[in-house]
């Protein structure tokens, strides 16, 4: 008597001992699926972010500061591609996913990335984030960002740390180890800088003479951007 093909099927499964797999381990993959997926458009965000703040502060000073190569931007693009990358293809493994073309995935991912990071920007939280980033391996990052180009007094433009905070008046340490009087009397202070001691600035102004130097416009360290944040409190100064 010939089989059903109900028969014939669990026949197959027992003659080749095949095992089913738990409706549980397909949601335990489609959980841990979408959590990389939110992951990546987190990671994806932030380093958004970094790009976003750094092109602004790139092409606003990129005469002042002497620095040519956009090396952060290099950096924040290819991760960024990366992720876009890893993204799409994770997605497209969804039950969502694959019912949309290529492109239309692109789309929809790169508007979710565009509103976080417009939410990283308002508060700010991305600025804080990026100069974490940046401090973490300050000899690297004076290297991406080409510090160096920012320690030519005579051309315009100084950077240092903070050492004192007097009226009308900071003294700080260069990145060459000399030490500066900046008179503070007209100068903007950007949004984002925070004076205090130990705080790394950069100063856009005029040599007067020796070691002494006015400050037109003191800028955050790299990484902080000039963005304003919704939850910056406490600065001793702003713009």
């Amino acid at each position: 008597m010939k089989k059903s093909i109900q028969e014939q099927i669990f026949s197959q499964i027992k003659k080749e001992k095949i095992i089913p797999i738990s409706a549980w381990y397909y949601r335990l993959m489609r959980i841990i699926t979408w959590s990389i997926l939110i992951v990546i458009v987190a990671i994806s965000a932030f380093f958004g972010t970094f790009l976003l703040q750094d092109s602004i502060d790139f092409f606003r000073f990129r005469e002042i500061g002497g620095s040519y190569i956009f090396i952060p931007g290099m950096i924040w693009g290819m991760i960024l591609l990366v992720m876009a990358f890893a993204g799409v293809l994770i997605f497209r493994k969804t039950p969502t996913g694959y019912r949309y073309g290529f492109f239309r995935d692109i789309f929809i991912g790169t508007i979710i990335v565009i509103i976080f990071i417009f939410i990283l920007r308002l508060t700010g939280i991305g600025s804080y984030v990026h100069s974490g980033l940046v401090n973490v391996a300050p000899n690297i990052s004076d290297i991406i960002y080409q510090a160096s180009s920012w320690n030519n007094p005579e051309g315009g433009r100084i950077a240092g740390t903070i050492m004192e905070i007097n009226t009308d008046e900071l003294v700080i340490r260069s990145l060459d180890g000399q030490v500066w009087k900046i008179s503070t009397i007209n100068a903007k202070i950007g949004s984002m800088t925070e004076i205090s001691t130990n705080e790394r600035v950069r100063i856009i102004g005029t040599i007067e003479s020796s070691n002494v130097f006015t400050a037109k416009r003191i800028l955050p360290w790299f990484g902080k951007g000039e963005g304003k944040s919704i939850l910056k409190k406490n600065f001793i100064f702003s713009e």
